[in-house]
């Protein structure tokens, strides 16, 4: 008698640890896939902001100064700025696409 419900208590044991094992494998292949897909988190988000600011606050009297004086900022920035923020956002937006296209 002892040894049967040893049985189905150790087998009830295991399948659960075998669930657990399952669930914990599914969830690091879904976060590496996410990772493989684009950078995580709101970066992309962030960047649309950053980058279609200007042409909203174009329309928004007031803000249409701000924006202005901002993008003649960033020509007065240093070159190694400008092109590390072209290459953030070619990262983000284009290369990424890009090469995942090519690999279909």
């Amino acid at each position: 008698m002892w040894g049967a419900l040893l049985s189905v208590l150790g087998g009830t044991f295991g399948q659960w640890v075998k669930s657990r094992s399952d669930i914990a494998e599914t969830k690091a292949k879904a976060r590496a896939e996410s990772v493989r897909n684009g950078i995580p988190g709101w970066s992309d988000e962030y960047l649309v902001l950053i980058v279609t600011f200007p042409f909203v606050a174009g329309f928004v009297p007031g803000l249409d100064v701000m924006a202005a004086a901002g993008i003649d900022n960033f020509d007065g920035y240093p070159e190694w700025y400008q092109g590390l923020f072209g290459t953030v956002v070619l990262a983000v937006f284009g290369l990424d696409k890009a090469i995942k296209w090519k690999s279909k």
